[in-house]
């Protein structure tokens, strides 16, 4: 007579220290794999953002600038905002008295500079009522990205000054640089124009026709949320005044 099967113990089988570490190594690289695309997932994505940002910024800087040259006066593109004045002193001939002028050291034709300057005049009565300003300096309270790669500021004052006036004169101070007031524009930038002779530096404003004409050229750049990652873009426009 066979015995019960009902009376036999069942076996329990435990998993080996072999198995729970292939299990252990699987599950993690699983999880290694999936985590990997998740951050690749989000740089792309950070990336896409800045880029979108970065495009949206400099429509808006190139509607503005168009707008902006397009009914100044005058432009003058200056080496930079702290460089941007040249004193030439005077010998009377027959008193032999000197006397100083300080004027604009604009630079030269088809050379470049970081401080764009924009005169307009009353039609009606010639007076200097607005001057507008783009520079593009060194700012030491920020984080430098790298060499040459500075933000871009810009300033709009009204006035109402003779024409006659030294527009040397109705520029804001030089230790106004990077003020708060003046707005920032981008955050870092590279100048690819060709080197003016003041400060042999590629600029983004290049002077044409005489300031009547201004090419900007550069890198412009912007920043991810939070993977700090750069994107940029190269642009060259050319605008120039109507008058």
């Amino acid at each position: 007579m066979k015995p019960s099967t009902a009376s036999r113990p069942h076996s329990l089988r435990a998993f080996t220290l072999v198995e729970i570490l292939i299990a252990v190594t699987l599950f993690g690289v699983a999880i290694s794999s999936t985590l990997g695309f998740y951050l690749y997932a989000m740089r792309t994505y950070q990336f896409d953002i800045g880029k979108c940002l970065v495009n949206s910024d400099f429509r808006r800087f190139t509607d503005q600038m168009v707008n902006n040259v397009t009914f100044a006066s005058q432009i003058y593109i200056l080496p930079s905002f702290t460089e941007r004045t040249i004193t030439t002193t005077y010998t009377d001939p027959i008193t032999f008295a000197t006397s100083t002028v300080t004027n604009l050291n604009t630079v030269a034709n088809s050379t470049s500079g970081d401080f764009m300057v924009l005169v307009y005049q009353d039609p009606t009565t010639t007076n200097i009522v607005r001057l507008v300003g783009y520079y593009r300096a060194e700012d030491s309270s920020m984080k430098n990205y790298g060499a040459n790669q500075f933000p871009v500021r810009m300033f709009d004052i009204a006035l109402d000054e003779p024409a006659t006036t030294n527009i040397a004169t109705l520029l804001p101070s030089t230790s106004t640089l990077n003020s708060s007031a003046h707005r920032l524009l981008f955050l870092d930038s590279t100048g690819l124009g060709n080197p003016n002779a003041t400060t042999s530096a590629a600029g983004i404003f290049t002077n044409i026709n005489g300031g009547r004409t201004v090419v900007v050229n550069g890198e412009l750049c912007n920043r991810g949320n939070n993977i700090r990652k750069k994107v940029s873009n190269k642009y060259n426009f050319t605008v120039s005044r109507r008058s």
